[in-house]
């Protein structure tokens, strides 16, 4: 198609650029979780909706959130490695991990997909190499795409890494050199405080220790008194007994919707029956088709007040959770709506007149050959 053959003709271009030395370093300022939960999204959103792999993220707390880096380049690595490791991964999850250590971001993305063998591991980062898993037909590409991220990172004066075991997984490392933005964290140091959120007592039911980690840690950050559960039998029971004795009694309960052996509509209403009162904000990274299903049963859910699409933007939550609190529910009617496609209206090859613009003879011509076509 010609997407493919756009995406492989920018990645050629791309890799001759960086290796010859044409690419240089653009550092700005950005926002780091905004831009993690911008990528992690767009992944989330490409996910077949048959597939069963969870997309998970987990910050660690001395990361600096403003951050003094080429985004650019932080993002493609990141889209990369991460839509590497969930492409061969039919079944588990795709987990990206954040670290701070000595100036430098660590990040690990580690999958639970079909691994890669010692003599493969051997031509991982070499040009035009595609690994021979036998899937070669079904994900096109050029070989190139980690080979282009360890310039990349290279350039960014950071190195990548990657250790397999072949059926079990694999998990890539890769580092860069940041700054610390001082002005805009001081700036944004009470971004997300809130004295509606300040020893408010939330339980977060969750059977994926990721998932428990990266949602405590935010809600600590707003200001939340934390509870986690892994069991949602052991999470409900105790929200139950507590009520029985009229003792803990969360102000707000976070509950996952895929969970073994009971899942969070069903955990929802055992707490309804039992006479909690206490809201709920189901989360969960259900597909499309699904969905409409949810929707039908929030509404015989009473306890269940909203709902969020996983991964969790932080923005998102912050807002869901005002407004669960204060009680003005007016705007989360449709807060687990996936956004859909935009409209693109079709061009008239007839009548439409495209200018190319691009200082690259190269590009132009390549350009000028697709959309003739």
């Amino acid at each position: 198609s010609a997407n493919t053959l756009i995406k492989i003709i920018d990645d050629m271009l791309l890799y001759t650029k960086t290796k010859e030395g044409g690419l240089s370093l653009q550092e700005d300022s950005i926002d780091l979780d905004e831009m993690i939960e911008d990528t992690l999204s767009i992944l989330q959103d490409n996910l077949n909706e048959s597939s069963n792999l969870r997309v998970l993220h987990y910050i660690h707390k001395n990361v600096p959130n403003y951050i003094i880096i080429d985004g650019k380049i932080l993002k493609r690595v990141l889209y990369h490695v991460i839509s590497n490791g969930i492409k061969f991964t039919e079944l588990g999850s795709a987990e990206l991990e954040i670290e701070y250590r000595n100036n430098m971001l660590i990040c690990t993305v580690t999958d639970t997909g079909i691994g890669i063998s010692e003599d493969q591991m051997k031509l991982l980062f070499k040009p035009y190499i595609q690994m021979n898993t036998g899937l070669e037909k079904k994900y096109a590409g050029t070989g190139l795409g980690l080979s282009i991220c360890k310039l990349l990172i290279k350039l960014a004066g950071g190195e990548i890494y990657a250790t397999s075991r072949y059926g079990r997984g694999s998990t890539f490392v890769f580092t860069m050199k940041i700054k610390i933005d001082e002005e805009q964290t001081l700036k944004n140091t009470n971004k997300y405080n809130n004295p509606l959120f300040k020893d408010k007592k939330v339980c977060i039911i969750d059977d994926n220790a990721t998932n428990c980690m990266a949602m405590s840690a935010i809600m600590t950050k707003f200001g939340f008194q934390v509870k986690t559960f892994r069991s949602v039998h052991d999470g409900v029971n105790y929200i139950k007994l507590n009520h029985l004795q009229n003792q803990y009694k969360p102000d707000l309960i976070l509950m996952d919707y895929h969970m073994p052996n009971k899942n969070g509509i069903d955990a929802s209403n055992e707490l309804n029956n039992a006479g909690v009162s206490t809201d709920i904000i189901l989360i969960t990274s259900i597909t499309t088709k699904e969905t409409l299903q949810i929707n039908d049963i929030l509404t015989s859910c009473p306890l269940i007040t909203a709902c969020l699409y996983k991964p969790i933007i932080r923005k998102q939550l912050y807002n869901t959770l005002c407004s669960v609190l204060k009680g003005d529910l007016s705007i989360l009617n449709t807060s687990i709506d996936i956004s859909p496609t935009p409209h693109i209206n079709s061009i008239s090859s007839n009548s439409s007149v495209i200018l190319v613009v691009d200082d690259n003879e190269l590009n132009r011509n390549i350009m000028h050959i697709i959309l003739e076509k």
